[in-house]
Formats: C-alpha cells, structure tokens, sequence
C-alpha cells in the first residue's frame, strides 16, 4: 500500500490516495480531506446559509467519495474536486424546503427555477474537457479555474511541482485545439472549411495570433466562430464549470475560498470533528431549531432508519455521475 512506502500522505496524488482510501486505508481519506476540505465547505456556502450546513453537507461529500472509491478506479472518479462540489450541489438541492428556508438566497432562486443548465451552450467545452485524462482534467481545473498554487496542483495530479506550468500550458493548449476542432464541425461551406483549417492547421496557436480576415470580412458565422476561439481562454474559468457543474457563482466561490485558512503542508484543514453526523438534511426537527443564542438545543439522538435514509439519497445522487 502507498502509506506502507515510506512516502509522507501529502506527497501522494489525489489518484492514489483514492486507491488507498478504496482499500481501507483511514489516513488517505484523511489527507484528501486536508487538501480539499476547506475549498469544498467554501463551495458549500454558496449554497446553504449556515456553516454547520455547509460543514455537514462537506462531510456527506467525503463520505460519498470513500464509498465510490471503495467501487470504482480512481479514474472513473476523474477529478476529486470536482466529483466533490458535484455532490454537495447534489445534496444541497435535496434540502430545498420553502418554509424552512436552508439555502442561500442565489441558490434556492436556481434552484426554484429547475436546477437546471443549459446543455445547448459550450457543449464542445464539456466533450473536450472529457477527452483529457483525469491527471490533464486535475491540472486544467486547478490551474485555470481554482487558480490553484503550483505546490498544491503538484500534489493533487502526482507532478515535480518543476513540471506543473508546462504541463498546465501543454494541456491548456491541447484543450483549446479540441474545442476548436468541434468548434469547427459547425461549419459547412468549402470556403469557411478552408478557412478554420488554415486556422486549426496553422503554425502555432493561429487563431491567437496573424490570420487572414479576407474570409472573417464576409462570413459572420465564421467571425463568430473566432471570436469564441479568440476569447476561449477568458472565457474558460466561468463557462467550464458552469458546463460541468451547473452552479457555479464565481465570486461568492472565490471569495469564500479566499478567506478560507491557507491549506498545511497535506492540504486544508479537515472538517470538523463528527461534521455530517448532527443533523439529518431535509426538514429541520423540532429540537433541531437554533435558541437566540444560536445553538441548537440537545435533543435525541437521531434514529438508525433516519439515518440509513440519508445514506441512501447520498447514494442515488452519486448514481446519477458527475456529469449531467
């Protein structure tokens, strides 16, 4: 086992430590919830109101990768923030209850209207995004989208932290020629197929550098062809993971993230103590209500029935997979 190696837990990748953690292995979950924990409850209060919430509905996450580690590689998983802000939306949306309001203002409104997103719009982002491997997927969404460290995207996608920019510039830039690749299966005539070829087959990254813009003059689908491939990279840290998780308020996330302690040497501290085990999520019981000095009251413990209901919503929401 990697923990029997003599390597430190925060020099393992997230990929072993899932394989660890799949076979038993305490500390691994341990560590990915030293290096995520604090990213994923920052996620969570974009969602829900109160910490304890977002606390909770952080330790329903880390209870479901243990269990979806247990049964399946740590590549069908792919990237385990990712897989891990999936499921606290996932929950979060089964705690909607109109008259007792749980969720943030923002997120109950998207999710009053649907919970849904569009599956119209940057559909290429999603298919090239799934055409990576899960090491390129971990460094293209930390890097891009979280603005990650290069300390900490090292450990996340087992490199030399030496190699994490030119890996994140190799990987940025096969990203952006596989969306322009389906980009450009929009197009049908000679001329405008000539054109994004001369683009796509061009010397370097063409269609962010000299182009001929005799075509783009006459042709208004192909200049708004360019201009997404032109401003793919600006648009990258918001629509890719408004295309992969559907909720996705970038501020509030950033924000909340940012004012998160600075992660140890394993990662971010770990949730707190017995997180996920106060409260079942749904309709808040009777001697679950907060008091004016904002604790909750002690009350009986919450029945095995209860309880092995919440197990098994966790479990139908992992069913549905990480991508809609």
């Amino acid at each position: 086992m990697f923990l029997a190696s003599g390597l430190r837990r925060s020099e393992l990748s997230d990929a072993e430590l899932l394989s660890a953690a799949g076979e038993g292995a305490a500390q691994a979950m341990r560590a990915l919830e030293e290096r995520h924990g604090a990213a994923v409850r920052a996620y969570a209060r974009t969602c829900v109101v109160s910490a304890d919430d977002a606390a909770e509905l952080t330790a329903y996450a880390f209870t479901g990768l243990r269990l979806r580690a247990a049964r399946t590689p740590p590549d069908a998983v792919g990237c385990v923030r990712l897989a891990l802000f999936d499921s606290v939306r996932s929950t979060a949306v089964l705690w909607a209850r109109p008259e007792q309001p749980v969720l943030t203002r923002s997120f109950g409104t998207w999710v009053g209207s649907g919970a849904l997103w569009s599956l119209d719009e940057d559909g290429e982002l999603l298919a090239a995004f799934r055409g990576l491997t899960p090491q390129q997927q971990c460094v293209l969404w930390h890097a891009s989208v979280e603005r990650d460290p290069s300390e900490l995207i090292a450990r996340v996608a087992g490199l030399p932290e030496s190699e994490v920019w030119r890996e994140a510039v190799d990987t940025g830039r096969m990203f952006r020629r596989r969306c322009a690749e389906l980009y450009a299966q929009r197009v049908e005539q000679t001329a405008c197929l000539r054109f994004v070829n001369s683009v796509l087959l061009g010397p370097g990254e063409s269609w962010n550098g000299p182009y001929d813009t005799g075509h783009l003059r006459l042709c208004a689908d192909c200049r708004e062809l360019f201009r997404e491939l032109r401003g793919l990279q600006a648009r990258l840290p918001v629509h890719l993971p408004r295309r992969l998780l559907g909720w996705w308020p970038a501020g509030a996330y950033h924000t909340a993230k940012d004012a998160s302690p600075r992660p140890r040497a394993g990662g971010a501290r770990p949730a707190p103590a017995g997180a996920g085990q106060r409260r079942i999520p749904g309709p808040r019981a009777a001697h679950g209500r907060r008091t004016r000095r904002g604790r909750r009251p002690r009350g009986r413990a919450v029945p095995a029935g209860l309880l092995a209901a919440a197990v098994l919503v966790l479990l139908v929401s992992l069913a549905a997979g990480l991508w809609p």
